[in-house]
């Protein structure tokens, strides 16, 4: 399909999508995630600028899931109840495909691709040579590079909405740990090496016994409290108040990497993330996801 009917195609999706009265052309919607189940559209893809998000094709993964209805799709001995079909033709596309893993129709793999027990959702693309290890699993509109290793158990979110938001990007010959956790966006660079356990993202707010400072090695932070938000670079230090709940995030898309020090009371054993209890000061505190989108 050439340039120009791809531009037509996404005009087409994004009128649907404006549509108040929900008149959408399926054929449309059907034709956009054919092209992003190929291969030939992605979400999001590097360019010289850097990242570019395709809004179109997420808005037509939106819009599979309202004209698509509910259906029994039956592989082997396995049943499913879903509106999204299942991935087909492994063999031609040259992808190892471990039972039980699942792929959702719409996404791509590119050829060499191993897929241990896991799952792949609707819009990630998942480059030549890379491995999707036990367990893991690659949230919707995800970009995953070429020669990359997604270890046991790891977690990439999956971002549909806002439409103009970015999804999760993990590029070329990057090493994510096991159990490690990225969402909300986050891009890891080219070979970038992430220990395993490491999460990141907006996520719900915890606190400590004590005061905790940060230095912040590469990257940015972004910090909420209920005294506002803070934010700090490479080089830079960052301070939360004892027993005061905080959210922590990446500043921007890339990637933060901090040192920490939580100051505590002999008396007062050291927890990691310690509940708030229901008398503790800001015991009712939510995090408003203030820090989504800071770049300072």
């Amino acid at each position: 399909m050439s340039v120009e009917t791809h531009a037509e195609l996404a005009a087409r999706v994004e009128a649907s999508f404006a549509a108040e009265d929900w008149d959408v052309d399926s054929a449309s919607v059907e034709d956009a995630i054919g092209l992003l189940d190929r291969g030939e559209v992605r979400v999001a893809e590097p360019t010289d600028g850097g990242w570019v998000v395709n809004e179109w094709a997420k808005k037509a993964v939106l819009l599979y899931f309202r004209v698509r209805g509910m259906e029994t799709i039956e592989s082997g001995p396995f049943e499913y109840h879903d509106k999204l079909p299942l991935k087909h033709g492994f063999v031609e596309a040259g992808v190892r495909v471990v039972p039980p893993a699942a792929v959702r129709y719409g996404a791509f793999l590119s050829p060499g691709v191993i897929l241990m027990p896991s799952y792949v959702n609707i819009g990630a693309w998942v480059g030549p040579g890379t491995m999707v290890d036990t367990w893991a699993t690659v949230g919707s509109c995800a970009q995953i590079g070429a020669n990359v290793h997604l270890s046991g158990g790891v977690g990439i979110g999956g971002v549909l909405e806002p439409v103009q938001a970015a999804p999760v990007i993990v590029e070329d010959g990057a090493f994510i740990g096991s159990r490690v956790v990225l969402v909300e966006g986050v891009r890891i660079g080219h070979e970038a090496v992430i220990a395993p356990g490491f999460q990141d993202g907006i996520g719900k707010g915890h606190w400590h016994p004590g005061p905790e400072a940060w230095y912040v090695l590469e990257g940015g932070q972004c910090l909420e409290t209920p005294s506002g938000v803070k934010t700090g670079r490479k080089g830079e230090t960052m301070l939360a108040p004892e027993g005061e709940p905080m959210a922590i995030a990446s500043l921007g898309p890339d990637l933060r990497r901090t040192v920490f020090l939580v100051l505590h009371r002999s008396s007062h054993p050291y927890v990691m993330r310690e509940p708030m209890t229901p008398d503790a000061p800001h015991a009712h505190w939510q995090p408003t996801g203030a820090c989504a989108g800071v770049t300072r």
